[in-house]
């Protein structure tokens, strides 16, 4: 193994000290666009879209493979200046130590809030399911969204002419079929 040598200093490349800035920026570019891309995230944004993907996939291609290689090239100029001991406790106290702190304070903290976060959802849904099947839907477009056959039938029974199914909802500003198929209720 070479040790340091007083006569070969290696100047700072502070082109590749910005390039590895820029692939670590790219990074919260990434978790930024996450929740608007559908069946990554727990949390998505309303307005999800597929090319979002493309988008990701694209950055995260380069800039990882990229990140690690400047990151080894700097790692490779530290053993060459500094020795291998000396790399080894510095990567140590950067890498190591931090790491190990957060597998014993955040990891359990984050599997605790998920862990409830998620119960706490579920629990949220089945009071809101259950408030929904206790009261009637007062409209063809709430009977289709809760799969209330029996109130669709009545709306669209032909003898009381309750609702034109023409009529598009106030809210999704679609007819009815339209709706139906959204929700996956196409019986």
């Amino acid at each position: 193994m070479p040790e340091p040598t007083s006569s070969k200093t290696i100047a700072r490349r502070h082109d590749l000290d910005a390039l590895r800035a820029v692939a670590m920026l790219l990074g919260i570019v990434l978790h930024g666009l996450m929740p608007f891309m559908p069946g990554l995230s727990v949390i998505r944004d309303t307005q999800t879209a597929g090319w979002v993907w493309i988008l990701f996939l694209g950055i995260h291609g380069f800039r990882m493979p990229l990140f690690f290689l400047v990151s080894g090239f700097f790692t490779a100029m530290l053993w060459h200046k500094r020795g291998v001991q000396s790399m080894l406790r510095q990567r140590s106290v950067r890498i190591l130590l931090p790491c190990l702190l957060g597998t014993v304070t955040i990891v359990p903290l984050d599997t605790y809030v998920g862990r409830w976060a998620t119960n706490y959802g579920k629990r949220i849904s089945e009071k809101k399911q259950s408030a929904e099947s206790k009261e009637k839907p007062d409209n063809l477009y709430d009977a289709i969204r809760r799969s209330d056959f029996l109130t669709v039938k009545s709306f669209l029974d032909k003898k009381k002419k309750k609702v034109d199914i023409n009529t598009p909802d106030p809210e999704y500003k679609m007819p009815p079929l339209h709706i139906a198929a959204l929700y996956g209720k196409t019986k």
